[in-house]
């Protein structure tokens, strides 16, 4: 990527579209079970690594996937809801990026 296409990707947020559209009970299972489990397995292996490295724990990666797994248990409910009444469910999800300057002060590397 050149100098000035960089520079014109951090003058501007960037917003990505993940997941857009309706879906069958089954189906949005299957997306929010990938989503939510990908998720836990990046905070799990980030504690573990931040883990061995400093002898301590990862506070804030611990804090997610506890919230995570409460989040799962939520969407299993309103799935499991919707396949009872026999409903499709519409998920959307949007990840928004912002570039933001001397990030390594901050400690988010």
């Amino acid at each position: 990527m050149t100098t000035e296409k960089l520079e014109n990707l951090t003058k501007t947020d960037q917003r990505y579209q993940l997941i857009k559209g309706d879906f069958s009970p089954g189906d949005a299972m299957d997306v929010m079970n990938n989503l939510i489990s990908g998720k836990i397995n990046f905070h799990t292996l980030r504690n573990f690594s931040i883990r061995e490295r400093s002898g301590e724990p990862d506070i804030y990666s611990l804090r997610r996937i506890q919230e995570l797994n409460r989040a799962s248990e939520s969407i299993k409910l309103i799935v499991r809801q919707a396949q009872e009444q026999g409903s499709t469910l519409r998920i959307s999800s949007e990840i928004f990026i912002e570039v933001i300057e001397n990030a390594k002060k901050n400690n988010l590397q």
